[in-house]
């Protein structure tokens, strides 16, 4: 099959699964495989993956440009102490944190000491001090 042929299943693949048919109904549909409607259907939601990640970073960078831009024109009032003004670019630097993910909590790691931990391991640390005083 040549690639322009392939391209067009795929096409018709992409169709069907907007519609919510089932594979095994595009296979029959199409006369092919569920293998190869499942193989098209992989490439395929990679390509959609692929084009939400760079329409995001086109929004992502789109809406950044216009937080600037509201920024820079509040930035001199806030600056002379405009409450209003120093509320709207708060909000504004809090939307950019938000938008860059700088937001985003902290993540820990937690470890509970039980006796029971504690105990093993004085145990372990009891056998391996005996082990070194041995000749």
């Amino acid at each position: 099959m040549s690639p322009v042929e392939r391209e067009k299943r795929r096409l018709e693949v992409s169709t069907l699964l907007l519609d919510r048919t089932p594979i095994g109904r595009i296979a029959v549909v199409l006369g092919v495989s569920r293998q190869t409607v499942s193989a098209d259907v992989k490439v395929i939601r990679g390509e959609w993956g692929k084009d939400r990640r760079e329409a995001y970073a086109q929004y992502a960078a789109e809406d950044l440009a216009r937080l600037a831009a509201l920024e820079k024109a509040l930035w001199r009032a806030a600056m002379q102490g405009q409450c209003q003004a120093v509320d709207r670019c708060l909000a504004i630097l809090a939307q950019r944190s938000r938008l860059l993910g700088l937001d985003a909590p902290a993540r820990s790691t937690v470890t509970v000491l039980t006796e029971d931990v504690v105990d093993a391991e004085i145990k372990r640390l009891e056998a391996e001090l005996a082990e070194r005083r041995r000749p």
